[in-house]
């Protein structure tokens, strides 16, 4: 994940003349309006690097955590490839102050964590971040939490309507109902076609301002949205691209079956309008929160903040939208399925010559049903059961499939639906001990198919101990060139983090797939050539992302997908004037959702 939450990229942007910005959770703005697509790989969601974390997190020291007797703090979980982001954000949702790191694979949180004293045994450092201390035996690393601060108008609102106050839920509209997006707006129209209930969710995209700009001080933050929230850092503030609020008021986000809700962006003083993600969380209520793009934010009802992503297999719509360039928008599949998705320019503009395969992208719909092009394929989101490529005709039903017990209390395990007397076998969400969804999965059990895992979220979520016998299918720790199979799933580490198709790339890239070609023959042109090819990333990494990309070809499937999953639009008179385009986020458009859980 690779979680859509805090920092995950660090890239430079900003206007002529104006402050020197970092970004983060996209792309490079704007080197991208002179760029090609090809530019844009480079932003997709790799690990995080220490230059950004060591910035939002503050490095406290070493300290004992007591052997053999009560901890110095609380053990959360235990990670092959943690990365201190992932943990910040688990302690930050449960209301810690402090993250600890130890044994460069155990997560820990707490309020305290100097009651035994320091200690000169933190000799680990992280597998996925080579240069964050992590721990040692029975010594702790600790990081200070930002103090995360929203200024958002409406949090009071939210909270008021998690708990039943005045301004709860208003009343949805259906599609026609909206009408069209009001002259000189930009807005994100979002349709449920969804038999169930959906929750909008949302995570906002990060700048980060040098550490000369006022820590106290809202007003950088404020350029970028009404309600932008922030927090503060050794390096300075950070803001996060708030959701803008839903014209009827509608604090809750919540569509049923045929409603629709319009969000109109905030006026911004950035060349970015908006940067971030969309998502639909399913199997929602106010004690356990959502069993699929997972929040655990009590105070808020269970909707993500703007700076933390959702748990678990979650498709995602991503964009970041220019006032006066090129819009930029993908689906993503990396992290799991949980709902077929589809993004739809309001006003497209085609281009009059589609022979480069770069214009084939222009004003498209990724995860359309039928694809707006005769050279790409549409989205059936009918998934297989099987990876023939790397395990035969094995039936991996019981690895791939999410599924919600009826009765945690008496889950039935299970290695294959014959088992089951009620719903189907597959791995189930953990939940806290309050009963509320954690991300996290466990063992097979018989429940309702709720979502579609990948390689690359299993492994990323930790979710292989205990949960796979024997690393069975996924192997996310064995050995590759560059590091271990999570590595490659995710392309990161110490040789894996580069794409194939970069100018120089060599035979460790991580992808560079030929998605035409057999046995895959799927209709997904690239917009450039491979330049380096990973026989290793073929053999082992490829199957899986195809398993996905069979499904939707026009999604994401892992990080460096962008040569057949970035979509770009303008809908203006040209580069240097307005950009109005709108878009229309519709969830299980025509019969995607019968095709994904059937």
């Amino acid at each position: 994940m690779r979680e859509e939450s805090l920092a995950t990229a660090s890239r430079s942007a900003g206007k002529s003349g104006s402050r020197r910005c970092s970004w983060a959770n996209g792309r490079n703005w704007r080197a991208v309006e002179v760029a090609s697509v090809a530019l844009v790989a480079l932003t997709r969601r790799v690990a995080a690097q220490s230059e950004e974390v060591s910035g939002i997190y503050t490095y406290k020291g070493c300290f004992v955590d007591n052997p053999g007797k009560d901890r110095a703090m609380e053990h959360m979980s235990i990670i092959p490839d943690l990365t201190l982001e992932r943990c910040a954000v688990i302690c930050m949702e449960k209301g810690y102050a402090y993250a600890g790191l130890e044994w460069k694979i155990e997560c820990f949180c707490g309020n305290s964590y100097d009651e035994w004293g320091s200690s000169t045994s933190c000799d680990m450092y992280l597998a996925a971040e080579p240069t964050v201390e992590a721990g040692g035996s029975w010594a702790l690393s600790v990081y200070g939490l930002p103090e995360v601060l929203d200024v958002n108008s409406n949090s009071a609102a939210a909270v008021a309507a998690s708990e039943g106050g005045s301004d709860a839920k208003t009343t949805a509209k259906s599609l026609s109902d909206l009408g069209a997006v009001k002259s000189g707006k930009r807005a994100f129209t979002v349709v449920n076609e969804c038999s169930q209930d959906v929750r909008v969710g949302s995570t906002g995209g990060r700048i980060t301002f040098g550490s000369g700009t006022d820590p106290e001080s809202k007003d950088n933050c404020d350029a970028w949205g009404p309600s932008a929230t922030y927090n503060t850092g050794p390096m300075g503030i950070g803001c996060y691209w708030d959701f803008p609020e839903e014209e009827s008021g509608n604090t809750d986000r919540m569509l049923s079956p045929g409603q629709a809700f319009r969000y109109y962006l905030h006026e911004t003083d950035s060349d970015v309008r908006w940067s971030g993600t969309i998502w639909g969380s399913t199997g929602c209520d106010k004690i356990a929160g959502c069993a699929t793009g997972v929040c655990y934010s009590p105070s808020t009802d269970y909707i993500c903040p703007a700076y933390v992503g959702p748990g678990g297999p979650t498709t995602k719509a991503e964009f970041t939208l220019s006032e006066t360039g090129k819009d930029y928008y993908d689906i993503s599949a990396i992290d799991g399925t949980n709902l077929p998705m589809m993004i739809e320019p309001d006003n497209p503009v085609f281009p009059n010559s589609t022979e480069q395969n770069i214009m084939k992208y222009q004003c498209g719909s990724p995860g359309a049903p039928v694809s707006h092009h005769s050279k790409i394929d549409g989205c059936t989101w009918s998934y297989e059961t099987t990876v023939p490529d790397l395990h035969g005709s094995e039936d991996l039903s019981q690895f791939l499939r999410l599924v919600l017990p009826e009765d945690y209390e008496n889950t039935t395990l299970c290695t294959s639906d014959w088992e089951c007397t009620t719903g189907i076998c597959g791995v189930h969400p953990q939940r806290w001990a309050d009963g509320s969804y954690k991300g996290g999965v466990e063992q097979g059990s018989c429940g309702e198919h709720i979502a579609w895992v990948t390689a690359g979220g299993a492994c990323a979520g930790g979710w292989e101990d205990g949960t796979f016998p024997d690393a069975h299918p996924f192997f996310c720790g064995s050995e590759v060139s560059g590091g271990m199979r999570s590595h490659m799933y995710g392309c990161y580490g110490t040789t894996l983090a580069h794409s194939g198709y970069t100018p120089g790339a060599d035979t460790t890239a991580c992808g560079c797939p030929e998605w035409e070609d057999p046995p895959y023959n799927l209709m997904a042109p690239p917009i450039s050539d491979c330049t380096g090819i990973n026989p290793e990333w073929v053999e082992l990494s490829m199957p899986w992302h195809a398993h996905q990309k069979r499904a939707c070809p026009t999604a994401y499937t892992f990080p460096y997908d962008d040569q057949t999953s970035t979509f770009t639009c303008f809908d203006g008179d040209g580069p240097g004037n307005p950009n109005t385009q709108s878009y229309t986020i519709t969830f299980c458009p025509g019969d995607t959702e019968k095709n994904m859980f059937g």
